[in-house]
Order: C-alpha cells, then structure tokens, then sequence
C-alpha cells in the first residue's frame, strides 16, 4: 500500500510544518514557491482520503466482513475500520472526509479562511498518514501469505 504518494504528502507537511499555524498576514506573505506547497498539500490529502475512503478501506471490508461494503455506509465502513483496528478513531478520520468534502467545494478567496483549511488540512493529514499505516498493518497481517517450514 505504501507508495509515492503518501511520502510526497508526508514531506509536503513537513516543509510547510514551520510555517503552521498560519493566518491571513502569514498566507500573504508567502511566496509562489511555498504557494504552490500549499497546494500539493492540499491536493495529496485529498487524494489519500479518496484513496483510503473509496478503495483501501472497502478492501479491507471485503476481506473482513460477509456482506458487500457498496450496500454499507461509508460511517459504517469506517465503524468497521475502527472496530478491527485499522483506525484508532473513526470519528478522527471522519473529520478528515469531512474536511476533504468542504475543500473540493469551496476554495475560500478571504486569506484568514484559506489559512484556516490549511492549518486544518495540515493537522488533518497525520490522520490520513496514520490510518494508512493501519491499512498496511492490516495488510501485513491478512494478506501476507503463511511462510512453510
């Protein structure tokens, strides 16, 4: 499960990391160059949460459960996660969606609201990277073919 883009979103928070929190003077004073960091960040959490949300976590529910994930709420499938530890808390990740949802609907033109999501993206990506590693875990465990004596 673990590939590039993950990594790339892991050093997209880390660099900006100095710069957070941020507000509207602080957004201003930013340079094209960090701009566009800002912008990788945004658009690498939202493609981990789509990626986690629509495609790895409804594995996982294959794998785990009797009953089809496309008939299960995604909550559902996020209680599910929880319950068998690939989340520590579905709420957490929830929060996550959420936030992924509001972003790819409405890009805010005031600076203090575009630093506002950005400040909250930022946080909110070490709760995609961790439900990642749960993923993998998950996998590591189920997945990963019983070696012979």
């Amino acid at each position: 499960m673990a590939s590039l883009p993950p990594v790339r979103l892991r050093r997209s928070r880390e660099r900006l990391a100095p710069l957070i929190p941020l507000d509207a003077e602080g957004l201003a004073a930013l340079d094209e160059d960090t701009l566009e960091r800002t912008d990788a960040l945004i658009k690498r959490f939202e493609n981990l949460v789509n990626t986690l949300q629509d495609q790895v976590f409804h594995l996982i529910a294959e794998n785990e459960l009797a009953r089809d994930p496309e008939r299960m709420s995604r909550r559902d499938v996020l209680d599910t996660m929880e319950k068998i530890g690939v989340l520590t808390e579905a709420d957490r990740f929830h929060d996550a969606v959420r936030l992924r949802n509001r972003l790819s609907h409405i890009y805010p033109d005031d600076p203090g609201r575009q630093a506002g999501q950005l400040n909250r993206v930022h946080a909110a990506a070490s709760t995609a990277l961790e439900a990642l590693k749960g993923g993998e875990a998950w996998a590591a465990r189920r997945l990963t073919p019983a070696v012979s004596p």
